[in-house]
């Protein structure tokens, strides 16, 4: 799974970004998900961002990947992403 975007980094537009769930990590407690973003440009396997957010984890709920590509559409910067 992975969620396709329009952004814009360092000043150049990317369109149609790819961002994957990279590293997923439970902290202590298992009340928190911290997840890494992995950014690419279409057609490329390099990232041109990684970026680590964290968010509360259910350890009743889906599977962490599901979980953080949950959390991930509720943010601002990945509103009007699809999925691929």
């Amino acid at each position: 799974m992975s969620l396709i975007v329009d952004t814009v980094f360092k000043g150049i537009s990317v369109e149609s970004a790819k961002v994957t769930v990279g590293d997923i990590y439970i902290a202590d407690g298992h009340t928190v998900l911290s997840v890494t973003a992995n950014w690419s440009a279409p057609g490329s396997s390099e990232f041109f961002k990684q970026t680590t957010y964290n968010c509360p984890y259910d350890i009743n709920g889906a599977d962490p990947v599901t979980q953080a590509y949950a959390y991930l559409k509720t943010l601002e910067e990945f509103s009007g992403a699809t999925e691929s």
